[in-house]
């Protein structure tokens, strides 16, 4: 091509052979550069829009990723590429050496375009398989992420080794085999992606968390919820909306405290203690029972529990008597699990220290939200509290 312009130039302005070249060296250039502007402008002005559209009517979210992606968009770019790639033949003149080491230059340089650009569309039809697959309710359970970063990681090294092969002048596979003697230092060099990938392959296949997941890790200071597992790392949004990025192999190794049980059981333990005042214990008599007569809410308790107490009312102590009015109190409630079952219900007494006699509830409420749990725990303390003084019992204070 570039020996008829140069032929033509010659024979119209009558100039020398190396200004004739040098003219039509220069118009060539003009000419590929301007062709590769427009196949660029037409390939993301029209193509793409095309694209899009034929992609939207068959499938309306994956059209929505790959726009948001800009996947179509930069397959595009390839337009420049392939233009660029045709027309360096024409470069070529049998009369100078030096263009056929142009024509092989403006291969590489356009074939390694074409790879880079292909990868990164690639990379983002990656990105776009992890949107789609997020939609489904699995995602949360066995997500992809990790997987897809392994893939993009072999994606971009491969375009690498090809792009290098070529600027040597070698064959892939050649070049393969010499990285056979730098393993070790691929080793190094990756361990933290290799240690990661494996740690996050455990944590999918024990199905220790899942996307969403309240976890807590107290060596890192997180306490939250699990909002991307990576090929390395876990990111955890805290409750102050602070985000903590975790090493994937931490978890495997120091171990994750995980709240997923708790949330799936559809109870949430209560274990609180009062510590009672042991110079406050004794025996009931007539004022005790003439004190809690006086309260209506007390005459259900005694009511219920009269039979029990009748033989022995004059050796059951105050203390005995609170903890049973407890276990009434609670069994009334329906926020409260109280029958047998897998949630526990229990009062009991722990052992007595210098701060008095704990008093412990241990029970589960029927609801695992954060906010309805404090609220519950706080009304059934400020009543265990204000109950107190109705059976001569002192809560233990340091003064």
């Amino acid at each position: 091509m570039i020996e008829v312009i140069q032929k033509y130039v010659m024979s119209l302005f009558g100039l020398s052979y190396e200004v004739s070249f040098f003219l039509g060296f220069a118009f060539l250039s003009l000419t590929v550069l301007l062709l590769c502007f427009f196949a660029d402008f037409i390939a993301k002005t029209y193509l793409v829009r095309v694209v899009n559209l034929v992609i939207a009517k068959a499938h309306f979210k994956l059209a929505k990723f790959l726009k948001d992606r800009g996947v179509v968009t930069k397959l595009s770019r390839v337009a420049p590429g392939l233009v660029l790639y045709l027309s360096a033949a024409g470069f070529a003149s049998s009369d100078i050496q030096e263009t056929k080491a142009l024509v092989t230059f403006l291969h590489v340089l356009a074939t390694g375009y074409i790879l880079f650009t292909m990868t990164s569309a690639c990379l983002g039809l990656l990105d776009v398989v992890e949107d789609l697959y997020n939609q489904y309710e699995v995602s949360k359970k066995r997500p992809i992420k990790s997987y897809l970063q392994i893939v993009k990681i072999i994606f971009f090294t491969l375009a690498s080794v090809f792009f290098v092969s070529l600027l040597l002048g070698q064959s892939p596979l050649a070049f393969f085999t010499g990285i056979g003697a730098a393993t070790t230092i691929l080793l190094l060099i990756f361990k933290d992606a290799i240690v990661g990938f494996l740690a996050s392959v455990q944590l999918a296949s024990y199905d220790m968390i899942r996307i969403g997941d309240w976890i807590e890790v107290e060596k890192y200071g997180a306490n939250g919820n699990v909002i991307e597992i990576a090929l390395t790392t876990v990111k955890v949004r805290n409750f102050d909306k602070t985000i903590i990025t975790i090493p994937n192999y931490a978890l495997v190794n120091e171990g994750v405290k995980n709240w997923r049980g708790m949330q799936d059981s559809g109870g949430r333990r209560m274990k609180r203690s009062v510590r009672l005042d042991i110079s406050s214990f004794a025996f009931c008599d007539d004022a005790i029972l003439k004190q809690l007569e006086s309260h209506s809410f007390f005459k259900d308790f005694l009511s219920e529990r009269s039979e029990y107490f009748k033989t022995s009312w004059d050796e059951t102590s105050n203390a005995t008597l609170f903890r049973h009015y407890l276990d009434f109190y609670l069994k009334q409630r329906e926020d409260i699990y109280t029958s047998a079952g897998e949630f526990t219900f229990l009062i009991r007494e722990l052992d007595p220290d210098e701060y008095g006699l704990p008093l412990e509830l241990y029970v589960f409420t029927k609801t695992t939200n954060w906010g309805e749990y404090e609220s519950i725990q706080a009304d059934i303390m400020d009543h265990v509290f204000s109950a107190l003084p109705f059976f001569n019992l002192k809560v233990f204070q340091r003064k």
